[in-house]
């Protein structure tokens, strides 16, 4: 299995009238061309190049992986990560936190 996720993203030069842009890009052996409004392709391409280090770091831990067992795996890490990320116990949760309460209390003062 070539552990390469995607040659290249192409992003189509033609906005149309609802200002959106076409993104094509494989993966895992598909094929996939999203339109999407033009403010979201940097996010977009970001994502693809993110799967693109996921895919390939599982594919060179576990070579033996067929594609979809690979997707299935990434896909499983991807949701750890948000609920790791979202869970009251983590680093940026606190850290949110933090920041919140001492804005609080600033803006308790300026009253």
């Amino acid at each position: 299995m070539n552990s390469r996720v995607h040659d290249t993203i192409q992003t189509g030069g033609v906005m149309d009238s609802q200002n959106t842009q076409l993104i094509q890009f494989s993966s895992l052996g598909e094929n996939f061309s999203l339109r999407v409004p033009v403010k979201e392709v940097a996010k977009l391409k970001a994502a693809i190049d993110k799967l693109n280090e996921k895919v390939n770091a599982r594919f060179n831990k576990n070579p033996g992986l067929t594609p979809l067992q690979c997707a299935i795996l990434v896909a499983l890490d991807c949701v750890e990560e948000l609920n790791e990320n979202n869970s009251s116990d983590s680093e940026f949760y606190k850290k949110v936190l933090q920041q919140f309460t001492k804005m609080n209390k600033i803006a308790k003062n300026i009253e």
